[in-house]
């Protein structure tokens, strides 16, 4: 069993190692069946961002932040169908020369989109031939390796959690009897 649990922390810390970048951009589900999710960015480079393209599949709607005073709500938006059926392009991009996100930011929300129970956000560069995240300055950058894009869908209930744990501490347990 001590074999087992150190394999699943050494491959859960490879699998972490792997999609270590320095800007992640997320889109996480409000709560389990919602239709509303939220477009979020964790910036860990030293570069500030300006402005974020992206492609999402599933959701038809977009309300930016208005908290953050850089964003530009006109020049802000979501176009449904723009790449094809169910494929929207979405756009949330600043002021003249403002930082939506500085460097060290971390989960700075930009907008809530909604629409549907699941979605899947994707790099501009897919479809949409436009690059994914600008500078302030409206510089294009173009280095992917330094962002990843990342959907996440709402976690289980705890409950949930308890209920599987609770299973697999029986299958334990009767594998140990039979022994």
């Amino acid at each position: 069993m001590k074999k087992l649990l150190v394999l699943a922390a050494l491959m859960a810390g490879i699998a972490g190692a792997a999609n270590a970048a320095s800007i992640d951009i997320l889109l996480t589900q409000n709560g389990p069946g919602s239709s509303d999710w939220t477009l979020s960015v964790n910036n860990n480079s030293s570069t500030p961002i300006g402005a974020v393209n992206f492609e999402v599949v599933g959701l038809t709607s977009m309300v930016v932040n208005t908290q953050n005073a850089a964003i530009s709500p006109d020049d802000s938006g979501l176009t449904p169908d723009a790449i094809g059926p169910g494929q929207a392009f979405g756009a949330v991009n600043n002021l003249p020369n403002q930082t939506i996100v500085a460097p060290g930011v971390v989960n700075a929300v930009l907008a809530t989109l909604s629409g549907g129970t699941s979605a899947l956000l994707r790099p501009a560069e897919l479809n949409a031939q436009s690059a994914t995240l600008y500078t302030p300055n409206g510089a294009a950058i173009t280095d992917t390796s330094l962002f990843s894009v990342s959907t996440h869908p709402a976690v289980p209930e705890p409950a949930t959690l308890l209920l599987l744990g609770l299973g697999l501490g029986a299958l334990a347990f009767v594998r140990r009897s039979a022994a």
